[in-house]
């Protein structure tokens, strides 16, 4: 009999966005491999710096929310006192800051990249983004390494 391998899974929580729940699993590493190439997207340096055209960014955008989609076990997120579809779709609906928000922390915490988020512009002054500020909390517990 093998050992029967579990998904790890994250819960997110947002500060700025109080209740706003989702629930992702970790992935597995072909697509942490995946989602390595894609987070430029997030972060708008590098896409001011990437070469690239419309259609490259828009496809890995798109490219970007379907593989965070896939991640999505659960949230709690309605609009109109509707469920919000958990799917790429669904995804690329929501708000753009909160979709990005949301992106970004998935690929941070999940996956450990370090790409600063946008900062918004209030009209007031900014400051840097301190990625604990965004809580996790590890649903199923990963078993220690053998050695």
């Amino acid at each position: 009999m093998g050992y029967e391998v579990e998904d790890t899974t994250y819960t997110l929580e947002f500060d700025d966005r109080p209740g706003a729940e989702i629930v992702c699993r970790a992935g597995s590493m072909e697509q942490h491999l995946e989602a390595l190439t894609l987070d430029w997207v997030l972060t708008p340096q590098a896409f001011a710096n990437r070469i690239h055209n419309d259609d490259e960014a828009d496809r890995e955008l798109r490219r970007l929310f379907a593989i965070f989609a896939d991640h999505i076990q659960s949230w709690n997120l309605t609009r109109k006192g509707e469920p919000v579809p958990i799917t790429a779709k669904g995804l690329l609906s929501l708000d753009r800051e909160f979709a990005k928000l949301a992106a970004t922390a998935w690929l941070r915490g999940v996956f450990g990249l370090n790409a600063p988020l946008e900062q918004r512009s209030t009209g007031i002054g900014t400051s840097d983004f301190d990625e604990s500020s965004i809580p996790m909390e590890i649903m199923n517990q990963s078993q220690p390494l053998a050695s």
